[in-house]
């Protein structure tokens, strides 16, 4: 279903920008507007902004899209008329979406002030890269960072490696979170990103842009990530129904990559076979342990 866009009349042609930023929001009034903010303030100005709003139920959302419309002309707002999930809404911007290179991003996450032009910057020295992403902050309730996740990358990178990074988590997690800026034209060939998946489409995404090319890496951390206790409802999703996602991702991912080896196919199955078998044994573990503390 297509949203509605907001305050979009008819108006004189004007030239594709090269970036396109993609900002998707739901129901998180005071992180959409800081967000907006910071994504406005980019050192790097040749761009536009299109937010979607997935049907947020709070009326402050819109009234925060309209009023940075109208405050700058590179926004434009697209307001799903019901809430048709992270990736649908994600996928509706990138349609309307003009640049060559598509920047991904998500309410209440901080960017910094040089985030566009240095995932721009990354691109260009980096032929075949289809993507880039960065170290990530992570802030707390009081939006102090306390953690940075950093990994072990060159700036350019071949698919194959970024792939094997994710093969070799036993638990199942991505080194890349979901905010990057990909070749808008590659994320178009994909298909966009596959709403079966739900909120962990993005990990599919970057499985199969990986397979297709190089990625590349800006060992700074320009995102400050959201705190979780700041996610809306609409983004919480059961740990066992997340485990089973992701490790459907996983296993098509391998099957994809070692199809023509059918030997190095049946070792990365049983290797899959094996990491579910660890994590659930850990999940159990975890939980064995909390209820040993509930005791006590």
């Amino acid at each position: 279903m297509t949203g509605r866009s907001l305050g979009d009349e008819p108006q004189e042609q004007v030239a594709a920008p090269m970036v396109s930023i993609v900002l998707t929001t739901y129901n998180r009034p005071a992180g959409l507007r800081t967000t907006i903010e910071d994504l406005l303030q980019q050192s790097y100005s040749d761009f536009e902004l299109i937010i979607c709003d997935n049907s947020s139920p709070d009326p402050e959302t819109s009234a925060i899209c309209r009023d940075a419309a109208a405050r700058d002309s590179r926004v434009r707002c697209l307001r799903q008329p019901i809430n048709i999930g992270q990736p649908a809404n994600l996928n509706s911007g990138i349609r309307m979406s003009r640049g060559n290179y598509l920047a991904i991003t998500h309410d209440a996450d901080r960017y910094d002030p040089d985030l566009i032009q240095s995932w721009l910057e990354a691109l260009l020295s980096c032929p075949g890269a289809l993507f880039v992403f960065n170290q990530y902050g992570v802030l707390d309730e009081l939006d102090r960072v306390t953690h940075i996740h950093k990994e072990n990358l060159s700036s350019c990178n071949e698919g194959k490696s970024i792939i094997r990074e994710f093969h070799r988590r036993w638990q199942f997690d991505s080194p890349v979170w979901g905010t990057v800026m990909a070749q808008r034209q590659a994320l178009l060939e994909e298909g966009l990103f596959d709403i079966q998946y739900g909120f962990f489409a993005d990990i599919d995404m970057w499985l199969r842009l990986a397979e297709r090319g190089h990625v590349a890496y800006v060992p700074r951390p320009l995102i400050r990530l959201a705190n979780s206790s700041k996610w809306p409802n609409k983004f919480t999703i059961r740990s066992s129904e997340r485990r089973r996602i992701v490790r459907r991702i996983f296993f098509r991912s391998r099957v994809r990559v070692y199809r023509n080896r059918p030997l190095a196919l049946a070792s990365q199955l049983l290797r899959h076979i094996f990491f579910c078998l660890l994590s659930e044994i850990y999940v159990s573990l975890l939980a064995i342990r909390r209820w040993a503390h509930s005791q006590l």
